[in-house]
């Protein structure tokens, strides 16, 4: 079951913006983008929420639902790779989910990447 699914199985935590939904189930953040269209502005925002999760609050587990998305841009995929960085060098993960598909960044050290 995806946060988009059913928003009320998860304590919410934050909504700066009232496209991009926060919230924790156990011990992950599930943080859900209900927008079609990537924007700069959305990006901007979802960088800024995703680095306070993970650097500001200490969080390492993230799941970031794009249900409406079809196709990454680039922007939006450099702060996706950014929080999976910033998560690796925590031992954390990264899943993402989006209207084709779904990808996790393993929980690894960067040197046992090979």
């Amino acid at each position: 079951m995806t946060l988009a699914e059913n928003p009320a199985k998860a304590t919410i935590l934050d909504f700066r913006d009232p496209r991009i939904l926060v919230a924790r189930s156990g011990p992950t953040v599930h943080v859900s983008v209900r927008n079609r269209e990537v924007n700069p502005e959305l990006v901007r925002g979802l960088r800024h929420v995703l680095l306070d999760l993970i650097a500001g609050q200490g969080n390492l587990s993230i799941s970031v639902e794009l249900p409406d998305v079809i196709a990454l841009d680039t922007d939006l995929l450099d702060v996706l790779l950014e929080a999976a960085q910033h998560l690796v060098s925590r031992r954390g993960v990264l899943s993402v989910r989006t209207a084709v598909g779904k990808w996790q960044h393993p929980s690894q050290p960067p040197d046992a990447i090979a």
